[in-house]
């Protein structure tokens, strides 16, 4: 279940509409979401884009590199504006939730094509769908949170706010991270025949998890059947979390396969 379709008994309701002010709430051009902490919040977010019209067949895709680059540089903007007191909470969390609808498909059909799949709207099933809904949906759990701590930097003054203002612009490292596990996502997808062998990455630890990986080979499916996804962020598999994990899978020419 979605969050707008959750039930809200008594909403407190917030009505945006470019500056902000309360306006009528039966104007059928606003879109309406219902949050699970009880905030309804109409607004104006930026038009959408059947799937279909968004990647028409012989238009360039982007790479995935660019669409994180367009998705980190445009979540950074909206933190410094939230941070200088230009950007509400609730402007911030209907954006970012927008933002997560537009990324996650778009960089795993990237992830797909970069895969040899050069229609992955064609060849897209079910389960690629799946992938995608699951991961807007989860990550968008978090966008509440986020929007709020990134409010409340405005309260603060000085040398505070510029702190606070950074770590929340590290924040926004993760969700770019899980954002790319997505595109690789799309990437195995498209190669999930192709076998696959776990290296430790660089660092001087390694969890449990990781460890007993090392050096299995299986098929790309297989990986991503058992949640082992190296570098994920918040993974339930990986004894880690995925958090400063340089783990991958690589082919047996030692190409990189995930992430």
């Amino acid at each position: 279940m979605h969050s707008k379709d959750l039930p809200v008994a008594e909403p407190r309701v917030a009505y945006l509409k470019d500056s902000f002010k309360p306006v009528d709430k039966a104007d059928a051009t606003l879109v309406k979401l219902t949050y699970p902490d009880g905030w309804v919040v109409f607004g104006r977010p930026a038009k959408p884009v059947d799937e279909k019209e968004r990647l028409p067949k012989g238009v360039r895709y982007k790479s995935i590199n660019e669409v994180l680059n367009d998705f980190e540089n445009t979540l950074d903007r909206w933190v410094v504006d939230a941070a200088n007191g230009n950007m509400s909470r609730g402007e911030l969390r209907l954006q970012f939730t927008e933002l997560l609808k537009d990324a996650g498909p778009q960089v795993y059909w990237e992830g797909m094509r970069e895969g040899g799949i050069e229609q992955p709207l064609e060849e897209q099933d079910e389960k690629d769908e799946q992938t995608i809904d699951d991961w807007v949906e989860g990550q968008s759990e978090f966008v509440t949170g986020f929007a709020s701590d990134a409010a409340e930097v405005a309260k603060l003054a000085g040398d505070e706010r510029t702190a606070a203002r950074d770590a929340m612009l590290d924040r926004v490292d993760i969700w770019v991270q899980s954002l790319r596990t997505l595109g690789g996502l799309g990437y195995a997808s498209a190669k999930e025949n192709a076998m696959g062998t776990w290296v430790l990455g660089a660092t001087e630890e390694h969890c449990s998890t990781c460890a007993s990986l090392d050096g299995q080979r299986h098929r790309m499916k297989w990986w991503v059947s058992k949640g082992y996804i190296p570098q994920e962020p918040g993974s339930e598999t990986l004894e880690c979390n995925g958090y400063r994990c340089l783990c991958y899978i690589e082919d047996d020419d030692g190409g990189r396969l995930l992430p």
